[in-house]
Protein backbone atom coordinates (compact mmCIF):
# COMPACT_ATOMS: atom_id res chain seq x y z
CA UNK A 1 0.00 0.00 0.00
CA UNK A 2 1.38 3.41 -0.97
CA UNK A 3 2.19 5.86 1.81
CA UNK A 4 1.31 8.73 -0.50
CA UNK A 5 -2.24 10.10 -0.59
CA UNK A 6 -2.12 12.12 -3.80
CA UNK A 7 -4.88 14.68 -3.20
CA UNK A 8 -4.13 15.03 0.52
CA UNK A 9 -0.38 15.45 -0.03
CA UNK A 10 -1.05 17.80 -2.92
CA UNK A 11 -3.31 20.00 -0.81
CA UNK A 12 -0.80 20.07 2.03
CA UNK A 13 1.89 21.12 -0.44
CA UNK A 14 -0.38 23.80 -1.87
CA UNK A 15 -1.37 25.20 1.54
CA UNK A 16 2.25 25.33 2.68
CA UNK A 17 3.15 26.87 -0.67
CA UNK A 18 0.54 29.60 -0.17
CA UNK A 19 1.83 30.29 3.33
CA UNK A 20 5.30 30.52 1.85
CA UNK A 21 3.99 33.15 -0.57
CA UNK A 22 2.83 35.28 2.36
CA UNK A 23 6.15 35.16 4.20
CA UNK A 24 8.04 35.44 0.91
CA UNK A 25 6.10 38.59 0.05
CA UNK A 26 7.11 40.17 3.35
CA UNK A 27 10.74 39.29 2.61
CA UNK A 28 10.49 40.79 -0.88
CA UNK A 29 8.92 43.99 0.48
CA UNK A 30 11.88 44.37 2.82
CA UNK A 31 14.25 44.04 -0.14
CA UNK A 32 12.44 46.29 -2.60
CA UNK A 33 11.69 48.98 -0.02
CA UNK A 34 15.27 49.00 1.27
CA UNK A 35 17.46 48.44 -1.80
CA UNK A 36 17.87 50.70 -4.81
CA UNK A 37 17.36 49.25 -8.33
CA UNK A 38 21.12 48.72 -8.82
CA UNK A 39 21.41 46.65 -5.64
CA UNK A 40 18.21 44.72 -6.37
CA UNK A 41 19.39 44.08 -9.92
CA UNK A 42 22.73 42.84 -8.58
CA UNK A 43 20.87 40.36 -6.41
CA UNK A 44 18.92 39.27 -9.49
CA UNK A 45 22.20 38.60 -11.30
CA UNK A 46 23.61 36.65 -8.34
CA UNK A 47 20.43 34.55 -8.23
CA UNK A 48 20.74 33.76 -11.91
CA UNK A 49 24.41 32.78 -11.66
CA UNK A 50 23.75 30.74 -8.54
CA UNK A 51 21.13 28.73 -10.40
CA UNK A 52 23.79 27.83 -12.95
CA UNK A 53 26.24 26.70 -10.29
CA UNK A 54 23.86 24.57 -8.25
CA UNK A 55 22.19 22.82 -11.19
CA UNK A 56 24.84 20.13 -10.80
CA UNK A 57 22.88 18.80 -7.81
CA UNK A 58 20.66 17.02 -10.37
CA UNK A 59 23.34 14.33 -10.81
CA UNK A 60 22.47 13.07 -7.34
CA UNK A 61 19.01 14.47 -6.57
CA UNK A 62 17.51 13.02 -9.77
CA UNK A 63 18.31 9.47 -8.66
CA UNK A 64 17.68 10.18 -4.98
CA UNK A 65 14.12 11.20 -5.91
CA UNK A 66 13.40 8.12 -8.00
CA UNK A 67 15.04 5.68 -5.58
CA UNK A 68 13.42 7.20 -2.50
CA UNK A 69 10.02 6.78 -4.17
CA UNK A 70 10.86 3.12 -4.84
CA UNK A 71 12.09 2.54 -1.25
CA UNK A 72 15.70 2.06 -2.30
CA UNK A 73 18.07 3.10 0.52
CA UNK A 74 20.51 5.51 -1.13
CA UNK A 75 19.95 8.57 1.10
CA UNK A 76 23.31 8.52 2.96
CA UNK A 77 25.20 8.12 -0.32
CA UNK A 78 23.28 11.05 -1.84
CA UNK A 79 24.06 13.38 1.05
CA UNK A 80 27.75 12.41 1.16
CA UNK A 81 28.08 12.93 -2.59
CA UNK A 82 26.73 16.47 -2.22
CA UNK A 83 30.07 17.61 -0.79
CA UNK A 84 31.82 16.74 -4.06
CA UNK A 85 29.15 18.51 -6.08
CA UNK A 86 29.52 21.62 -3.90
CA UNK A 87 33.19 21.99 -4.84
CA UNK A 88 32.34 21.72 -8.54
CA UNK A 89 29.49 24.23 -8.11
CA UNK A 90 31.80 26.79 -6.47
CA UNK A 91 34.30 26.48 -9.33
CA UNK A 92 31.52 27.01 -11.90
CA UNK A 93 30.27 30.09 -10.05
CA UNK A 94 33.76 31.64 -9.85
CA UNK A 95 34.24 31.16 -13.57
CA UNK A 96 30.92 32.82 -14.31
CA UNK A 97 31.49 35.92 -12.17
CA UNK A 98 35.00 36.34 -13.58
CA UNK A 99 33.53 36.56 -17.08
CA UNK A 100 30.29 38.47 -16.46
CA UNK A 101 31.18 40.70 -13.50
CA UNK A 102 33.57 43.03 -15.40
CA UNK A 103 30.96 43.49 -18.16
CA UNK A 104 28.28 44.82 -15.78
CA UNK A 105 27.87 47.58 -13.21
CA UNK A 106 27.32 45.06 -10.40
CA UNK A 107 29.57 45.23 -7.31
CA UNK A 108 32.34 42.63 -7.73
CA UNK A 109 32.61 42.02 -3.96
CA UNK A 110 28.91 41.20 -3.76
CA UNK A 111 29.22 38.82 -6.70
CA UNK A 112 32.15 37.03 -5.05
CA UNK A 113 30.39 36.79 -1.69
CA UNK A 114 27.52 34.98 -3.45
CA UNK A 115 29.58 31.77 -3.62
CA UNK A 116 28.65 31.26 0.05
CA UNK A 117 25.24 30.08 -1.15
CA UNK A 118 26.43 27.26 -3.40
CA UNK A 119 27.16 24.44 -0.90
CA UNK A 120 24.16 24.98 1.36
CA UNK A 121 21.73 25.18 -1.57
CA UNK A 122 23.09 21.97 -3.10
CA UNK A 123 22.70 20.13 0.22
CA UNK A 124 19.20 21.54 0.62
CA UNK A 125 18.01 20.41 -2.81
CA UNK A 126 19.40 16.89 -2.45
CA UNK A 127 17.69 16.34 0.90
CA UNK A 128 14.55 17.97 -0.49
CA UNK A 129 14.37 15.49 -3.37
CA UNK A 130 14.85 12.58 -0.98
CA UNK A 131 11.78 13.75 0.93
CA UNK A 132 9.82 14.35 -2.27
CA UNK A 133 10.18 10.69 -3.13
CA UNK A 134 8.54 9.24 -0.02
CA UNK A 135 6.41 12.00 1.54
CA UNK A 136 6.00 14.86 -0.96
CA UNK A 137 4.17 17.23 1.38
CA UNK A 138 7.02 17.03 3.92
CA UNK A 139 9.33 18.71 1.42
CA UNK A 140 7.10 21.81 1.55
CA UNK A 141 7.83 22.30 5.25
CA UNK A 142 11.45 23.08 4.42
CA UNK A 143 10.29 25.78 2.00
CA UNK A 144 8.05 27.31 4.66
CA UNK A 145 10.89 27.25 7.18
CA UNK A 146 13.11 29.13 4.75
CA UNK A 147 10.46 31.83 4.32
CA UNK A 148 9.88 32.23 8.06
CA UNK A 149 13.60 32.51 8.88
CA UNK A 150 14.19 35.01 6.08
CA UNK A 151 11.96 37.70 7.61
CA UNK A 152 13.73 38.35 10.95
CA UNK A 153 17.13 37.80 9.30
CA UNK A 154 16.33 40.34 6.56
CA UNK A 155 14.97 42.88 9.05
CA UNK A 156 18.17 42.66 11.09
CA UNK A 157 20.79 42.39 8.35
CA UNK A 158 19.23 44.42 5.53
CA UNK A 159 16.88 46.90 7.17
CA UNK A 160 18.57 47.50 10.56
CA UNK A 161 22.28 46.98 9.71
CA UNK A 162 21.85 48.24 6.12
CA UNK A 163 24.18 45.57 4.70
CA UNK A 164 22.67 45.72 1.21
CA UNK A 165 23.35 42.80 -1.13
CA UNK A 166 25.72 41.16 1.38
CA UNK A 167 22.84 41.19 3.86
CA UNK A 168 20.61 39.36 1.36
CA UNK A 169 23.25 36.69 0.80
CA UNK A 170 23.68 36.12 4.54
CA UNK A 171 19.91 36.05 5.01
CA UNK A 172 19.46 33.43 2.29
CA UNK A 173 22.37 31.39 3.66
CA UNK A 174 20.93 31.33 7.18
CA UNK A 175 17.42 30.45 5.98
CA UNK A 176 18.64 27.63 3.73
CA UNK A 177 20.80 26.27 6.55
CA UNK A 178 17.77 26.08 8.86
CA UNK A 179 15.68 24.68 6.00
CA UNK A 180 18.27 21.96 5.41
CA UNK A 181 18.24 21.01 9.09
CA UNK A 182 14.42 20.85 9.00
CA UNK A 183 14.44 18.64 5.91
CA UNK A 184 17.10 16.40 7.46
CA UNK A 185 14.97 15.81 10.55
CA UNK A 186 12.06 14.62 8.41
CA UNK A 187 14.37 12.50 6.26
CA UNK A 188 16.30 10.93 9.15
CA UNK A 189 14.86 7.46 8.49
CA UNK A 190 16.07 7.70 4.89
CA UNK A 191 19.57 8.63 6.03
CA UNK A 192 20.23 5.76 8.45
CA UNK A 193 21.57 3.49 5.72
CA UNK A 194 25.28 3.26 4.97
CA UNK A 195 27.28 4.90 2.23
CA UNK A 196 27.27 2.56 -0.76
CA UNK A 197 29.81 3.19 -3.49
CA UNK A 198 27.69 1.09 -5.87
CA UNK A 199 25.10 3.85 -5.92
CA UNK A 200 27.77 6.46 -6.61
CA UNK A 201 29.25 4.37 -9.43
CA UNK A 202 25.80 3.91 -10.95
CA UNK A 203 25.00 7.63 -10.73
CA UNK A 204 28.35 8.53 -12.25
CA UNK A 205 27.92 6.05 -15.09
CA UNK A 206 24.41 7.32 -15.82
CA UNK A 207 25.14 10.96 -14.99
CA UNK A 208 24.29 11.99 -18.53
CA UNK A 209 20.63 11.16 -17.84
CA UNK A 210 20.09 13.83 -15.17
CA UNK A 211 22.59 16.21 -16.78
CA UNK A 212 20.93 16.12 -20.18
CA UNK A 213 17.62 17.61 -18.95
CA UNK A 214 19.50 20.45 -17.25
CA UNK A 215 20.87 21.62 -20.61
CA UNK A 216 17.48 23.04 -21.54
CA UNK A 217 17.19 24.82 -18.19
CA UNK A 218 20.72 26.19 -18.49
CA UNK A 219 20.01 27.52 -21.97
CA UNK A 220 16.80 29.18 -20.80
CA UNK A 221 18.57 30.79 -17.86
CA UNK A 222 21.04 32.39 -20.24
CA UNK A 223 18.45 35.14 -20.65
CA UNK A 224 19.63 37.04 -17.57
CA UNK A 225 23.28 36.87 -18.65
CA UNK A 226 22.36 37.80 -22.22
CA UNK A 227 20.49 40.89 -21.03
CA UNK A 228 23.32 41.91 -18.69
CA UNK A 229 26.08 41.45 -21.28
CA UNK A 230 24.25 43.23 -24.11
CA UNK A 231 22.88 46.17 -22.08
CA UNK A 232 25.78 46.35 -19.61
CA UNK A 233 23.39 47.16 -16.76
CA UNK A 234 21.66 45.27 -13.97
CA UNK A 235 19.09 48.01 -13.32
CA UNK A 236 16.74 46.49 -15.90
CA UNK A 237 17.04 43.18 -14.06
CA UNK A 238 15.52 44.86 -11.00
CA UNK A 239 12.28 45.42 -12.97
CA UNK A 240 12.44 41.86 -14.34
CA UNK A 241 12.95 40.33 -10.90
CA UNK A 242 10.11 42.47 -9.50
CA UNK A 243 7.79 41.18 -12.23
CA UNK A 244 8.86 37.58 -11.60
CA UNK A 245 8.17 38.09 -7.89
CA UNK A 246 4.54 38.94 -8.69
CA UNK A 247 4.04 35.99 -11.05
CA UNK A 248 5.98 33.23 -9.29
CA UNK A 249 3.11 32.37 -6.87
CA UNK A 250 1.11 31.12 -9.88
CA UNK A 251 3.39 28.07 -10.10
CA UNK A 252 2.26 26.95 -6.63
CA UNK A 253 -0.86 25.49 -8.24
CA UNK A 254 1.39 22.81 -9.72
CA UNK A 255 2.19 21.58 -6.21
CA UNK A 256 -1.10 19.70 -6.26
CA UNK A 257 0.36 17.13 -8.66
CA UNK A 258 3.69 16.79 -6.86
CA UNK A 259 2.68 13.45 -5.21
CA UNK A 260 1.57 12.04 -8.58
CA UNK A 261 5.16 11.81 -9.82
CA UNK A 262 6.15 9.62 -6.87
CA UNK A 263 3.10 7.41 -7.43
CA UNK A 264 3.94 6.97 -11.10
CA UNK A 265 7.49 6.02 -10.13
CA UNK A 266 6.03 3.30 -7.95
CA UNK A 267 4.10 1.94 -10.92
CA UNK A 268 0.66 3.14 -9.85
CA UNK A 269 -2.04 4.19 -12.31
CA UNK A 270 -2.18 7.68 -13.87
CA UNK A 271 -5.75 8.13 -12.59
CA UNK A 272 -4.22 10.23 -9.79
CA UNK A 273 -3.03 12.73 -12.41
CA UNK A 274 -6.49 13.02 -13.93
CA UNK A 275 -8.00 13.65 -10.50
CA UNK A 276 -5.49 16.24 -9.36
CA UNK A 277 -5.12 18.17 -12.59
CA UNK A 278 -8.70 19.47 -12.34
CA UNK A 279 -7.81 20.93 -8.96
CA UNK A 280 -4.67 22.39 -10.53
CA UNK A 281 -6.84 24.37 -12.95
CA UNK A 282 -9.09 25.41 -10.07
CA UNK A 283 -6.15 27.28 -8.53
CA UNK A 284 -4.01 27.96 -11.61
CA UNK A 285 -6.62 30.02 -13.49
CA UNK A 286 -7.50 32.44 -10.66
CA UNK A 287 -3.84 32.75 -9.62
CA UNK A 288 -3.03 33.85 -13.18
CA UNK A 289 -5.97 36.25 -13.33
CA UNK A 290 -5.04 37.57 -9.90
CA UNK A 291 -1.45 38.35 -10.94
CA UNK A 292 -2.58 40.15 -14.09
CA UNK A 293 -5.37 42.13 -12.41
CA UNK A 294 -3.32 43.21 -9.41
CA UNK A 295 -0.04 43.69 -11.31
CA UNK A 296 0.11 47.48 -11.06
CA UNK A 297 -0.78 47.83 -7.35
CA UNK A 298 1.40 44.82 -6.48
CA UNK A 299 4.41 46.36 -8.19
CA UNK A 300 3.62 49.68 -6.49
CA UNK A 301 3.62 47.88 -3.15
CA UNK A 302 7.08 46.48 -3.87
CA UNK A 303 8.35 49.92 -4.78
CA UNK A 304 6.58 52.73 -6.74
CA UNK A 305 9.50 52.82 -9.19
CA UNK A 306 8.54 49.35 -10.49
CA UNK A 307 4.85 50.03 -11.22
CA UNK A 308 5.48 50.69 -14.92
CA UNK A 309 6.40 47.01 -15.41
CA UNK A 310 2.76 45.86 -15.18
CA UNK A 311 2.69 44.87 -18.86
CA UNK A 312 5.66 42.59 -18.23
CA UNK A 313 3.79 40.99 -15.31
CA UNK A 314 0.81 40.26 -17.57
CA UNK A 315 3.01 38.49 -20.12
CA UNK A 316 4.99 36.57 -17.52
CA UNK A 317 1.75 35.44 -15.85
CA UNK A 318 0.78 33.61 -19.04
CA UNK A 319 4.28 32.16 -19.28
CA UNK A 320 4.13 30.81 -15.73
CA UNK A 321 0.71 29.29 -16.44
CA UNK A 322 2.16 27.45 -19.45
CA UNK A 323 5.38 26.39 -17.73
CA UNK A 324 3.39 25.07 -14.77
CA UNK A 325 1.31 22.87 -17.06
CA UNK A 326 4.44 21.86 -18.97
CA UNK A 327 6.12 20.84 -15.74
CA UNK A 328 3.15 18.65 -14.81
CA UNK A 329 3.12 16.99 -18.24
CA UNK A 330 6.89 16.44 -18.22
CA UNK A 331 6.95 14.94 -14.73
CA UNK A 332 4.05 12.64 -15.59
CA UNK A 333 5.71 11.32 -18.74
CA UNK A 334 9.09 10.87 -17.07
CA UNK A 335 7.53 9.38 -13.92
CA UNK A 336 5.74 6.71 -15.94
CA UNK A 337 8.98 5.73 -17.71
CA UNK A 338 10.43 2.46 -16.37
CA UNK A 339 13.55 2.09 -18.51
CA UNK A 340 15.85 2.76 -15.53
CA UNK A 341 14.37 -0.17 -13.58
CA UNK A 342 15.66 -2.70 -16.11
CA UNK A 343 19.20 -3.85 -15.31
CA UNK A 344 20.02 -4.67 -18.93
CA UNK A 345 19.03 -1.29 -20.35
CA UNK A 346 21.63 0.09 -22.73
CA UNK A 347 22.40 3.59 -24.00
CA UNK A 348 20.24 3.15 -27.07
CA UNK A 349 17.32 2.08 -24.87
CA UNK A 350 17.60 5.27 -22.83
CA UNK A 351 17.79 7.37 -26.00
CA UNK A 352 14.47 5.87 -27.15
CA UNK A 353 12.81 6.56 -23.79
CA UNK A 354 10.93 9.56 -22.39
CA UNK A 355 13.97 10.27 -20.21
CA UNK A 356 15.69 11.43 -23.41
CA UNK A 357 12.78 12.66 -25.53
CA UNK A 358 11.36 15.19 -23.07
CA UNK A 359 14.68 16.96 -22.38
CA UNK A 360 15.39 17.06 -26.13
CA UNK A 361 12.15 18.91 -26.72
CA UNK A 362 13.04 21.33 -23.93
CA UNK A 363 16.50 21.98 -25.41
CA UNK A 364 15.00 22.80 -28.82
CA UNK A 365 12.47 25.19 -27.25
CA UNK A 366 15.12 26.84 -25.06
CA UNK A 367 17.60 27.27 -27.91
CA UNK A 368 14.95 28.91 -30.09
CA UNK A 369 14.07 31.27 -27.26
CA UNK A 370 17.64 32.37 -26.48
CA UNK A 371 18.75 32.77 -30.11
CA UNK A 372 15.73 34.94 -30.89
CA UNK A 373 16.27 36.86 -27.65
CA UNK A 374 19.86 37.72 -28.56
CA UNK A 375 18.84 38.94 -32.01
CA UNK A 376 16.00 40.99 -30.54
CA UNK A 377 18.16 42.62 -27.85
CA UNK A 378 20.72 43.74 -30.43
CA UNK A 379 17.89 45.18 -32.52
CA UNK A 380 16.43 46.98 -29.48
CA UNK A 381 19.77 48.11 -28.04
CA UNK A 382 18.82 51.80 -28.30
CA UNK A 383 15.24 51.36 -27.10
CA UNK A 384 13.98 51.92 -23.56
CA UNK A 385 14.48 49.31 -20.84
CA UNK A 386 10.73 48.71 -20.63
CA UNK A 387 10.57 48.00 -24.39
CA UNK A 388 13.44 45.52 -24.07
CA UNK A 389 11.82 43.79 -21.10
CA UNK A 390 8.43 43.67 -22.83
CA UNK A 391 9.99 41.96 -25.86
CA UNK A 392 11.71 39.51 -23.50
CA UNK A 393 8.42 38.67 -21.78
CA UNK A 394 6.38 38.28 -24.98
CA UNK A 395 9.02 36.03 -26.56
CA UNK A 396 9.09 33.84 -23.44
CA UNK A 397 5.35 33.22 -23.92
CA UNK A 398 5.38 32.62 -27.68
CA UNK A 399 8.14 30.00 -27.48
CA UNK A 400 6.25 28.06 -24.79
CA UNK A 401 2.97 27.62 -26.69
CA UNK A 402 3.98 24.95 -29.28
CA UNK A 403 5.91 23.07 -26.59
CA UNK A 404 2.81 23.00 -24.36
CA UNK A 405 0.60 21.70 -27.17
CA UNK A 406 2.99 18.89 -28.09
CA UNK A 407 3.46 17.81 -24.47
CA UNK A 408 -0.30 17.59 -23.99
CA UNK A 409 -0.53 15.38 -27.10
CA UNK A 410 2.16 13.08 -25.67
CA UNK A 411 0.36 12.84 -22.33
CA UNK A 412 -2.92 11.96 -24.04
CA UNK A 413 -1.14 9.29 -26.05
CA UNK A 414 0.85 7.69 -23.22
CA UNK A 415 -1.29 8.15 -20.09
CA UNK A 416 -4.93 7.66 -19.18
CA UNK A 417 -6.15 11.22 -18.68
CA UNK A 418 -9.45 12.89 -19.50
CA UNK A 419 -9.78 16.57 -18.66
CA UNK A 420 -12.99 17.50 -16.84
CA UNK A 421 -13.73 20.28 -19.32
CA UNK A 422 -17.03 21.40 -17.83
CA UNK A 423 -15.49 22.09 -14.44
CA UNK A 424 -12.41 23.75 -15.93
CA UNK A 425 -14.65 25.97 -18.10
CA UNK A 426 -16.54 27.06 -14.98
CA UNK A 427 -13.30 28.04 -13.25
CA UNK A 428 -12.20 29.97 -16.34
CA UNK A 429 -15.46 31.90 -16.71
CA UNK A 430 -15.64 32.76 -13.01
CA UNK A 431 -11.99 33.88 -13.02
CA UNK A 432 -12.58 36.18 -15.99
CA UNK A 433 -15.79 37.60 -14.53
CA UNK A 434 -14.57 38.16 -10.97
CA UNK A 435 -11.18 39.62 -11.79
CA UNK A 436 -12.43 41.79 -14.65
CA UNK A 437 -14.79 43.37 -12.14
CA UNK A 438 -11.93 43.68 -9.64
CA UNK A 439 -9.83 45.48 -12.26
CA UNK A 440 -12.43 48.21 -12.70
CA UNK A 441 -12.91 48.52 -8.94
CA UNK A 442 -9.15 48.93 -8.47
CA UNK A 443 -8.96 51.59 -11.17
CA UNK A 444 -11.82 53.54 -9.63
CA UNK A 445 -11.35 53.20 -5.88
CA UNK A 446 -7.80 52.14 -4.98
CA UNK A 447 -5.69 55.09 -3.78
CA UNK A 448 -1.94 54.79 -4.32
CA UNK A 449 -0.47 56.09 -1.07
CA UNK A 450 3.30 56.45 -1.09
CA UNK A 451 3.40 55.05 2.45
CA UNK A 452 3.30 51.24 2.42
CA UNK A 453 1.47 51.29 5.75
CA UNK A 454 -1.41 53.29 4.27
CA UNK A 455 -1.45 51.53 0.91
CA UNK A 456 -1.13 47.88 1.92
CA UNK A 457 -4.36 47.56 4.00
CA UNK A 458 -6.49 48.91 1.13
CA UNK A 459 -4.67 46.70 -1.37
CA UNK A 460 -5.20 43.60 0.78
CA UNK A 461 -8.89 44.45 1.14
CA UNK A 462 -9.39 44.34 -2.63
CA UNK A 463 -7.24 41.22 -2.86
CA UNK A 464 -9.33 39.42 -0.26
CA UNK A 465 -12.56 40.51 -1.96
CA UNK A 466 -11.42 39.04 -5.28
CA UNK A 467 -10.26 35.73 -3.81
CA UNK A 468 -13.34 35.40 -1.62
CA UNK A 469 -15.69 36.04 -4.53
CA UNK A 470 -14.00 33.37 -6.65
CA UNK A 471 -14.14 30.77 -3.87
CA UNK A 472 -17.80 31.50 -3.10
CA UNK A 473 -19.02 31.42 -6.71
CA UNK A 474 -17.15 28.22 -7.62
CA UNK A 475 -18.44 26.57 -4.44
CA UNK A 476 -22.00 27.41 -5.45
CA UNK A 477 -21.82 26.24 -9.07
CA UNK A 478 -19.49 23.21 -8.97
CA UNK A 479 -20.14 20.03 -6.99
CA UNK A 480 -16.49 18.93 -7.28
CA UNK A 481 -15.40 22.00 -5.34
CA UNK A 482 -18.03 21.40 -2.69
CA UNK A 483 -16.59 17.90 -2.30
CA UNK A 484 -13.08 19.37 -2.05
CA UNK A 485 -14.12 21.84 0.65
CA UNK A 486 -15.88 19.04 2.57
CA UNK A 487 -12.75 16.88 2.39
CA UNK A 488 -10.59 19.75 3.66
CA UNK A 489 -12.97 20.37 6.57
CA UNK A 490 -12.93 16.67 7.48
CA UNK A 491 -9.13 16.65 7.51
CA UNK A 492 -9.09 19.75 9.72
CA UNK A 493 -11.51 18.08 12.14
CA UNK A 494 -9.14 15.12 12.43
CA UNK A 495 -6.26 17.46 13.25
CA UNK A 496 -8.30 19.44 15.79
Amino acid sequence: MSEIRSTYSGLISLVVGLLSIVVGTVFTLILTRTLNPLEYGTWGLISGLTNYAIIIHAIVSYWAYRESARNIDSGKTAITSSAILSVIGIIVYLILISQIGPQSDANSNDLFFGLLLIPIMIFYYVINFINLGWKPHVASYGLLTIGIIQIPSALFLIYYLDMGVSGIILTVFISYFVGTVTQSIFARNKLKNKFNKEFLLKWTKLSWIPIYPTIGMLITRLDIMVFTLITGSVVGLAFWVAAITITSPIANAGLLTRPVYAKLLRGEESIHLQKNITYVFYFLLPFTALAITFSKPALFALNPVYQFAFIIVAMLSVRVLLTTLNGIFEESLVGAEKIDTYKNSKFKDYVKSKLFLIPTLRIIQSALFVITLIIGFFYLINESTIDQLTFWAILSVLTQIPFSIYLYILVKKNLVIVLEKNSILKYFVVSIGVFTLMYFLLEKFLIYHSSIYNFLPNFLLFLGLGIGSYLLLTYLIDSKIRELFAAIINELKKII
